[in-house]
């Protein structure tokens, strides 16, 4: 058995799929080698330019189709920065389970979430995507055309699962539905269900950025998380509300319980902040992330996965 198909078994044991997928970071300050490590980031930055592939065209309203290459989103108005805030609730609870925040700053893009090791970085001028592990000074690089490779091998797998249940997270059938009085999106499947509402885009490069940044976060954590299987679902809804030219500022999830179907769904509400605008903080703290893809000693795509599977254990 393939390590992701382990990692598949085990998470499918657990509700909290698109909640244990995310990410998060701890910044801590580095005062060592710091002109040293400034003049090499401006040499880098000189060598750095390669620019990420061209947009694609409207997805289907089913799952993308990870077995062909598919690098899209072309970054431009390098000079319009913003930062969007992030938080998960349970709602039964009203516990925050999750929250974090994401820049983008010059064509790049730094994700965080609060309170663990990691951070992902989007690098569209090297066409590179770095995971950072704080603690442990690590870090682990891929081109996007690896990632959606690596991706589409999982998408086969699970498309050619032998239980339905499986194969409808690869390619769910959504029953699509846009009320305008609600100004809500639905999608709802068998199982589980996903209600937006949307939010029209300050400017429109902020949308064209925060789709780079939707459609490689889901693959990356795809990657990750192999078992994370609402991602794939959660593609469909992204690139539906994308193609019609609107932002994401609420999600709700809604996840039914398989072993039992009487009981209450899992529900999971997400909530998006978009500010227009860095602050002096976000900038020092893309500066620290970018002292820690210099110093940080190489690790392994394995290692990442491991310290995940690890942390949904408990």
């Amino acid at each position: 058995m393939l390590f992701w198909e382990k990692f598949v078994a085990v998470l499918e044991k657990t509700a909290f799929h698109e909640v244990f997928a995310m990410h998060f970071i701890k910044i801590l300050k580095l005062n060592i080698m710091k002109n040293f490590q400034i003049l090499f980031l401006c040499i880098c930055s000189a060598i750095w330019g390669i620019a990420a592939g061209a947009g694609q065209g409207g997805e289907s309203v089913h799952a993308q189709d990870f077995s062909r290459p598919n690098v899209g989103g072309t970054l431009y108005e390098e000079n319009a920065n913003f930062r969007v805030n992030y938080k998960i609730l349970e709602t039964a609870e009203s516990a925050i389970v999750s929250s974090g925040k994401t820049l983008f700053c010059d064509g790049n893009i730094y994700d965080f979430v609060d309170n663990s090791d990691e951070v992902i970085v989007f690098n569209s001028k090297a066409n590179k995507i770095y995971v950072l592990d704080v603690k442990e000074r690590k870090k682990w690089q891929a081109s996007p055309e690896e990632v959606e490779e690596y991706v589409s091998k999982i998408y086969r797998w699970g498309m050619s699962h032998p239980k339905a249940e499986i194969r409808q997270y690869f390619q769910p059938d959504f029953k699509i539905n846009y009320e305008e009085e609600k100004e809500e999106y639905s999608f709802v499947s068998e199982n589980f269900s996903y209600f937006v509402t949307p939010k029209k885009p300050e400017k429109p490069e902020f949308l064209e950025k925060y789709r780079y940044f939707a459609r490689w976060s889901c693959q990356t954590n795809m990657m990750l998380s192999p078992g994370s299987k609402t991602l794939y679902a959660r593609s469909v809804v992204n690139e539906t509300v994308f193609n019609a030219g609107f932002m994401i500022e609420s999600l709700q999830l809604s996840i039914k319980n398989s072993k039992n179907p009487f009981a209450k769904p899992l529900v999971l509400l997400s909530e998006y902040q978009y500010l227009p605008r860095l602050v002096d903080n976000d900038l020092t703290t893309i500066r620290q992330v970018e002292d820690y893809l210099v110093l940080f000693r190489d690790g392994t795509l394995e290692d990442f996965q491991q310290k995940r599977l690890a942390k949904e254990k408990k």
